[in-house]
């Protein structure tokens, strides 16, 4: 197979001019791209009055239809895209923050290593929870509400005076 291209070659081979003459297309693709139940050779056979100018493959379009949202699904796209670059972001980068953590508050490895694992554990165990708030008031308020709790946890999280804290602000209420 060749590189994939959206042109398509037509030719036209016409039989002796005479009444009963019978133009024959045919329509061969450069790509693996094709409508629907087309071979890559199709062979169409037109009347007397067909004229080579009139005859279109049902593939051409002339126009995109309009998205059905108008075009509203986009921000959706980008908006959930950014959602979860903050949300996952902020679960699966605390490797880089454990060193500091460590050094600040003191503790070992091992005790503050579980600030980061409630935080994720959290974060994917109140998915069923979530769901069923999100069936009984709605996606957009329980979405608010999360992001007010997120917020506030990691704000809240700035004022810990020892891991334990941290674990419960940062890890459980922030994984919410």
């Amino acid at each position: 197979m060749g590189p994939v291209s959206s042109t398509q070659s037509v030719q036209h081979i016409t039989g002796p001019q005479s009444s009963s003459d019978k133009i024959f297309q045919m329509v061969e693709a450069e790509s693996e791209v094709s409508c629907p139940g087309d071979e890559t050779a199709r062979l169409t056979i037109d009347g007397d009055d067909a004229q080579e100018d009139d005859v279109l493959s049902y593939c051409d379009y002339t126009e995109i239809p309009p998205p059905p949202d108008g075009g509203y699904g986009w921000v959706i796209v980008i908006a959930s895209f950014l959602c979860n670059m903050i949300v996952d972001g902020i679960a699966y980068t605390f490797g880089v923050f454990l060193g500091e953590f460590v050094r600040y508050f003191g503790e070992g490895k091992g005790k503050t290593a579980w600030v980061g694992s409630l935080l994720s554990g959290m974060y994917l165990s109140c998915g069923p929870v979530v769901s069923a708030l999100a069936n009984k008031f709605g996606c957009r308020t329980v979405c608010i509400a999360g992001s007010i709790i997120g917020c506030l946890a990691f704000a809240l999280s700035t004022l810990c005076q020892n891991v334990n804290q941290l674990m419960l602000v940062y890890g459980v209420m922030g994984g919410k």
